[in-house]
């Protein structure tokens, strides 16, 4: 699974550090965290990189119908010419037809920033922040989007603002391997609506004392004027701070809270 380095480090000092860590895409494991980056280490699904993907930015895209379960990637999705790209370098490719895609390494950096479907007529663009290896390969990555009807059905549902030009915040908080509980956004949330998962894919509550079995918070009507937000999330007795969360118009930003 996907690693995350540990949260209480600066990015790159944590960056170095990423091969102690514990592994978990999005939704998922445990062990600590950086800003909800997605680690280097290989996800167990995507398969383990041979020689000729070694040395790039490499993973798959899964359709996530489910907010509560992003990665996993359920047979008969077709992502034949679906963008991929490193916002951070300006590198692009297109996916396979079982979503696998292939970037090249970005020496020199520790982490990166990849867009996922932007533009595309089925799926909504997703924004995937990842740490990097020394050598600026990373994966291979199981990484999220989800079909814009799905979206818009979620989002109608449970009245959540869904105008063009919004942004949205995925939130995973987990805590030693599992879905934690309870947890809240403490601020950085801004003019944004919050909702905390409630036992369904449409079923979220924003009246909720924190998040659900599923451990997963759900903040839309974002305003990208604000490209990067500092989150604050506490179970009630622990907090963790994920910094600058990117966000777009239009995009789902997905990130990880390890407690």
């Amino acid at each position: 699974m996907n690693r995350i380095a540990a949260i209480a480090v600066a990015l790159a000092a944590s960056a170095a550090c990423a091969d102690e860590a514990g592994t978990h895409p999005p939704g998922g494991g445990g062990g600590g965290g950086t800003g909800g980056r997605i680690d280097a280490g290989a996800d167990a699904g995507a398969g383990e990189p041979d020689a000729a993907h070694a040395a790039a930015i490499a993973g798959r895209l899964c359709e996530a119908t489910d907010l509560r379960a992003p990665t996993a990637c359920p047979a008969g999705a077709d992502f034949s010419g679906t963008v991929v790209a490193n916002a951070t370098t300006g590198d692009a490719a297109t996916a396979a037809a079982d979503g696998r895609f292939e970037l090249p390494a970005a020496p020199g950096l520790r982490a990166a920033t990849l867009r996922l479907a932007p533009g595309d007529a089925v799926y909504r663009a997703s924004l995937a922040p990842i740490v990097l290896r020394d050598d600026g390969t990373a994966g291979p990555l199981d990484l999220p989007v989800v079909p814009e009807e799905d979206w818009a059905a979620l989002t109608r549902t449970i009245a959540a603002p869904n105008a063009l030009g919004l942004a949205a915040i995925v939130v995973y908080a987990v805590d030693g391997g599992a879905p934690l509980s309870g947890v809240t956004v403490a601020a950085g949330a801004g003019e944004g609506e919050v909702y905390y998962d409630d036992g369904g894919p449409l079923s979220w509550d924003q009246d909720a004392a924190g998040t659900g079995e599923a451990g997963v918070i759900l903040i839309a009507g974002l305003s990208p004027s604000d490209p990067d937000r500092d989150l604050s999330l506490t179970d009630g007795v622990r907090s963790v701070t994920l910094p600058a969360v990117p966000i777009e118009a239009d995009a789902i930003t997905f990130v990880t809270a390890p407690f």
